[in-house]
C-alpha cells in the first residue's frame, strides 16, 4: 500500500467497509489449503497456521494484484473467486522451494525474514513496488490482515461528536495532516477524529478517502488531489 498508515492499519478507522469480508474470505481460505499441507507432526502443532497464514495470504493477494502496494480501496474491490487453491497452493509451493528448512522451524519470524521473502517473491512472481515492504515499521505473523485488533478498538464517539468534527472539516479531498487542526481545536484524540470522520461517511455525509482519492459509495471516483494523485493513474505522485 502507498502509506505507511494505510499500509500498517488496514484496518484502520477510514478502511473501506467492504474490505472486512474480503479479508474473511482471503482468511478462511488460506486455512482451508494450508490445513492440507500441515505436517502432521512436529512443527504441525497449532502454531502452524499461525508462522505462516498471514505471509502467505499477503504474498498471495500481492500476486494478484500485481504490486504490493495495493490500497485498501483495491483489496475491497478484489474477485475472491480468483484467490484459488491453485492461487495459495503456488504461493505455498513457492514457500516450500525457498524456505525448506524455515518450515521445520517452531518460532515466529521476525520483520526482516519476511521482508526478505516478499522480495524473493516478487523477483519469482513478478510483483512491483517491493520497495513498500521495506518501509514497514510494524511487519509480522499478526500481519496487515489482523481482524482481531481492529474488534478491540470499538467505537468511542456518537454522531453527535462526529458532527462537531464535520463543521471543521473543509471540503474533500482532505491534505495529509489536516485532522491536527481538528483535534487540536475539539481537544480530542486521534482515534476520536477518525471514528468520527468515519461514521460520517458511514451516514452518508462525507465521502469515502483513500491516498487522495474521493470515492462515492459505488467506488466510483468523484474527486482527486493534483497535488498528490496522478491524474492519469490515481496513484500517489512520487
Amino acid at each position: 500500500m502507498r502509506s505507511d498508515k494505510s499500509y500498517n492499519k488496514v484496518f484502520s478507522e477510514n478502511t473501506p467497509i467492504t474490505v472486512y469480508p474480503v479479508i474473511a474470505a482471503v482468511l478462511k481460505k488460506t486455512d482451508q489449503i494450508l490445513e492440507d499441507f500441515r505436517p502432521k507432526k512436529g512443527v504441525g502443532g497449532e502454531k502452524f497456521l499461525k508462522r505462516w497464514r498471514q505471509i502467505t495470504s499477503f504474498i498471495t493477494v500481492s500476486r494478484l494484484h500485481g504490486k504490493y502496494d495495493f490500497s485498501a480501496f483495491e483489496l475491497s474491490q478484489m474477485d475472491v473467486a480468483k484467490y484459488t487453491h491453485e492461487e495459495v497452493k503456488n504461493t505455498w509451493d513457492f514457500i516450500r522451494k525457498n524456505r525448506p528448512d524455515d518450515l521445520k522451524a517452531k518460532t515466529l519470524k521476525s520483520k526482516g525474514y519476511f521482508v526478505e521473502l516478499c522480495k524473493e517473491a516478487a523477483a519469482e512472481f513478478a510483483i512491483s513496488n517491493v520497495d513498500r515492504v521495506e518501509k514497514l515499521t510494524d511487519f509480522n505473523t499478526s500481519g496487515p490482515f489482523n481482524k482481531e485488533k481492529f474488534d478491540k478498538e470499538k467505537l468511542v464517539v456518537d454522531l453527535e461528536f462526529a458532527m462537531k468534527v464535520n463543521e471543521l472539516l473543509p471540503s474533500q479531498p482532505w491534505k495529509p495532516g489536516m485532522h491536527k487542526h481538528i483535534t487540536a481545536k475539539l481537544k480530542c484524540s486521534n482515534k476520536e477524529y477518525f471514528q468520527s470522520v468515519q461514521l460520517l461517511i458511514d451516514e452518508g455525509i462525507k465521502s469515502k478517502q483513500i491516498d487522495g482519492v474521493v470515492y462515492d459509495s459505488d467506488g466510483n471516483v468523484m474527486a482527486f488531489d493534483p497535488e498528490r494523485v496522478n491524474a492519469q493513474t490515481l496513484e500517489l505522485l512520487e
